[in-house]
């Protein structure tokens, strides 16, 4: 005989069970199962937008919803190669909270330079004891620093260094746009 069960709700449950046989055998069992709600919470915010070398920090607060105190409670951060952690740390970064009591929420902040153009993203983890598991990921865009306007003309003139009273002479000037903006 096989059963399934399935819990609605945390706590703790006990399934007994009991055979017997028409010649008066009897056997009893019981197992008791503690169903565990999930009571880890995450959420990271930070930029969704960047420029080539900015300095950028990520907001990261987890919060145990629940009644009982989470042990072994890790972050672990996974970033593209495109990140560069401010503390020189390779990814993936693993942090150990410790325990997370019931009620009680941890914030925390991890900073990144960007080193690339294009979307970068990094995914925070974090597990506790008791199959606790909350998982996010968060990516922003990247782009080139903009390039300041300069605009700029070159003027160069040509003519004789020397004419007389009365005479003509012709010069010729020559003007380009050596600047990076329309004129």
């Amino acid at each position: 005989i096989r059963v399934n069960g399935r819990g609605d709700a945390g706590g703790s449950v006990r399934y007994s069970c009991q055979a017997s046989s028409a010649d008066g055998l009897r056997a009893d069992a019981a197992v008791d199962t503690d169903i565990i709600r999930k009571t880890l919470e995450m959420r990271v915010s930070g930029p969704e937008t960047a420029t080539l070398g900015d300095r950028i920090q990520y907001h990261i607060e987890i919060t145990n919803s629940g009644t009982r105190p989470l042990d072994n409670v890790v972050i672990t951060d996974r970033y593209d190669d495109g990140f560069e952690q401010t503390q020189g740390q390779a990814s993936p970064v693993q942090q150990s909270v410790g325990v997370l009591g019931p009620g009680e929420t941890k914030k925390m902040a991890v900073g990144f330079i960007v080193r690339k153009v294009g979307q970068l993203c990094h995914t925070v983890e974090v597990t506790a004891t008791g199959s606790q598991f909350v998982q996010e990921q968060v990516c922003l865009t990247a782009s080139e620093r903009p390039v300041a306007p300069q605009p700029r003309l070159q003027v160069i003139k040509r003519g004789p260094s020397e004419s007389r009273v009365g005479e003509s002479i012709r010069f010729t000037v020559d003007i380009t746009k050596t600047g990076n903006v329309p004129l």
